[in-house]
């Protein structure tokens, strides 16, 4: 059986410097440092950017905002960022789609050597879920009925590419079924579809089980949670499948090494701060798991590689 890891998903102007790289500075940061969030204030990234800022800022002794530059899947906003002036003084905070995802997608102007990587946040695990009416107590139970009617099982996401949609690709694919799919603008409404029985199923981050009083089929994850210890995940179920959807910082390409470890280190130290842990971890069980520059690089460069393979199997791309 093939493995799938995936993990990945206000317009305004900014200002760009020329060149490529700085020369590293021992004195960084000493000025304000300004935090790009593509997509609207008040969404989750933007609650979790907001949520360690305050910490940074005393951690590194300098004013640190958030600037929301929204459209266009995250990519507006990205691809700005990517045009910053490589000093550390323009960062990025980014769930998965815009990096891994929508550069397949369309053109976005920027790819994955466009970004260098500071450090994960989080890393939040889809869950496959029904209503708690639903006859499907299992993934075996929504599998079988999908193969009794192929095409029959209409499961919802928050979208054509998405993470949600994508892992529900992966499931067909490794099942062997034919399932069918309905997009929705967002989450919210992929949710009210499946509440109203308007689809089968939906894939999406594991805290909206509690939170629409749903039942979870199975976890896309390693291993089970600590939050939904009795839910099994996909692989113990017979499919080798894990999806999650993560929060990373970048620097813009060219950005010195020294700079980009100390603000790795600030990272590491503000995840640790109890009142960056309640705010991300137990308001918006969002579960932290800090990594590295190093090692979200080669995170991220698997991330987009297999987004591109399971895209292209899709049909989605070329």
């Amino acid at each position: 059986m093939k493995k799938v890891i995936l993990a990945s998903m206000v317009c305004g102007t900014l200002l760009m410097g020329a060149g490529a790289g700085q020369p590293a500075n021992a004195d960084f940061p000493e000025r304000r440092i300004e935090f790009i969030v593509a997509w609207n204030a008040g969404g989750a990234t933007d609650l979790i950017t907001r949520a360690v800022t305050p910490k940074l800022a005393e951690i590194l002794g300098v004013d640190v905002s958030v600037r929301n530059i929204a459209g266009a899947a995250g990519t507006i906003g990205t691809a700005q960022f990517t045009r910053a002036n490589p000093d550390g003084y323009t960062l990025l905070q980014t769930p998965a789609g815009p990096v891994i995802m929508q550069p397949h997608l369309r053109d976005t102007g920027y790819g994955l050597e466009d970004m260098e990587p500071i450090c994960r946040l989080s890393l939040a695990p889809l869950a496959l879920m029904v209503p708690q009416e639903s006859p499907y107590k299992s993934v075996d139970d929504l599998v079988d009925a999908a193969k009794a009617s192929p095409g029959g099982i209409d499961y919802g996401s928050a979208g054509a590419g998405t993470l949600p949609h994508v892992s529900m690709i992966g499931l067909s694919q490794v099942a062997d079924v034919e399932m069918t799919h309905v997009p929705y603008q967002g989450s919210a409404p992929a949710m009210r579809a499946l509440l109203g029985g308007e689809v089968d199923a939906v894939s999406e981050q594991s805290n909206l089980v509690p939170r629409y009083e749903l039942r979870a089929l199975g976890l896309w994850s390693e291993e089970r949670t600590s939050e939904m210890p009795d839910v099994p995940t996909m692989k113990e179920q017979g499919y080798d499948l894990t999806f999650a959807n993560w929060n990373a910082w970048y620097a813009p390409p060219g950005t010195p090494k020294d700079v980009v470890n100390k603000l790795a280190d600030a990272c590491e130290k503000a995840l640790q701060d109890p009142a960056v842990i309640k705010a991300i971890q137990e308001d918006q069980e969002t579960p932290i798991q800090f990594l590295g520059p190093e090692d979200l690089r080669e995170f991220h460069r698997t991330q987009f590689e297999v987004a591109e393979e399971l895209l292209r199997a899709s049909g989605l791309t070329d």
